[in-house]
């Protein structure tokens, strides 16, 4: 009798009508466990392959020091993650760059105003900066240089500009810094990614805090599918109609420009857009962003903004006039002495408090003689 119960015992212990729960336990383990190391493999995989570099916190995709370290620095302002160093004199990439002890590309000024000077600042990111040329190229140097011509000693154009900014940053530096410089006329350089928010940028991706999840290449890699179905959902796989489109990244770009107006209205300051086209675009003169332009034209319009649109200014040139290199979209030294013209032309045309005594006969004919050389 006892045999006999301990053997039906034994048979039924292994039933699994009697003991599902060691076996689903089981299954749930078996499972996890392959999850975690097919997850762990595609890690080790991902980090050996060095990929993907999109918001990397350790990435090093500025390689030069000279540019990343050299030039810039951490920013003390609320809400910047960098600034320019101040008084820097450094080559990089071939081209000189001079910063003065105002953390500007800008010859050294005071931090107050001279007494009958007017002072353009200029405002924007590598384009404005001048990325690719050296610091006499810039199109604020050359500006200089015509005002120059008429008023020796009565105008300074102020170099604002940082790679890498977007419109909310230029205009955060400009109201921590650049309102202390009294100016007497704003030029805010608009580039079509101005409305980028995510740190895609190498020296926002280079100086911003790194989050837990940056740290794992993996959850990068997902943070990258999820962005691209972004961009293709909300602008076509188009960069530039994905930033324009995306309620959050165009939103940026309006509330920047609605600080600035206040601040400009109330000292009655006025203030130029100047819309640069994507020089990217290797179809020039043929141009998929007139729509964009606009739309930013519209938008700085409704605050009482100047526009200054340089796509027709740039279309009758070549491309390969335009860009500093067949690898380098941004503007050359032709495309920066063409902008200074359009723009001191249009200062000209459009306020009246900053325009020039008309030259000499003299004069006029001095400058003939120069631009026939």
């Amino acid at each position: 009798m006892n045999r006999k119960v301990h053997s039906e015992y034994a048979v039924n212990q292994d039933s699994p009508s009697l003991s599902p729960r060691p076996r689903a336990r089981r299954k749930i383990l078996a499972a996890t466990s392959s999850m975690f190391f097919a997850l762990l493999l595609a890690e080790i995989v991902l980090r050996a392959l060095g990929q993907p570099a999109l918001w990397d916190p350790g990435y090093d995709v500025l390689g030069n020091k000279g540019w990343n370290q050299g030039l810039h620095q951490a920013s003390s302002i609320p809400g910047l993650y960098y600034e320019l160093r101040p008084n820097v004199d450094i080559v990089v990439f071939g081209w000189h760059i001079v910063t003065n002890d105002l953390a500007m590309r800008s010859p050294p000024i005071t931090l107050a105003k001279p007494a009958g000077v007017r002072r353009i600042e200029v405002l924007g990111d590598s384009i404005s900066f001048g990325w690719g040329v050296n610091q006499e190229q810039t199109f604020e140097a050359e500006l200089q240089k015509l005002f120059e011509r008429s008023a020796p000693g009565k105008y300074q154009v102020l170099n604002l500009a940082v790679s890498g900014y977007n419109t909310q940053d230029e205009v955060n530096l400009f109201l921590h810094r650049g309102a202390l410089m009294e100016p007497d006329l704003i030029v805010l350089g608009y580039c079509l990614n101005d409305p980028e928010l995510d740190p895609l940028q190498p020296l926002k991706a280079f100086y911003q805090p790194d989050r837990i999840w940056q740290r794992s290449h993996l959850l990068r890699l997902l943070r990258l599918a999820e962005w691209k179905y972004q961009v293709w959902r909300k602008g076509g796989n188009d960069y530039c109609l994905y930033l324009h489109n995306d309620a959050r990244s165009w939103l940026s770009v309006n509330r920047a420009m609605m600080r600035l107006e206040l601040w400009a209205r109330k000292r009655e300051v006025p203030v130029i857009v100047m819309i640069f086209p994507d020089l990217g675009n290797e179809e020039w003169p043929e141009y998929p962003y007139l729509e964009l332009h606009d739309r930013v034209a519209t938008t700085a319009s409704s605050l009482g903004f100047l526009v200054l649109d340089l796509y027709p200014v740039y279309r009758p040139q070549s491309r390969s006039v335009l860009i500093v290199s067949p690898d380098d979209p941004h503007p050359s030294p032709i495309a920066h002495k063409i902008t200074a013209k359009a723009l001191e032309s249009f200062i000209q045309q459009n306020v009246p408090s900053l325009q020039l005594p008309k030259p000499r006969v003299s004069e006029r004919l001095g400058e003939a003689q120069d631009e026939t050389r």
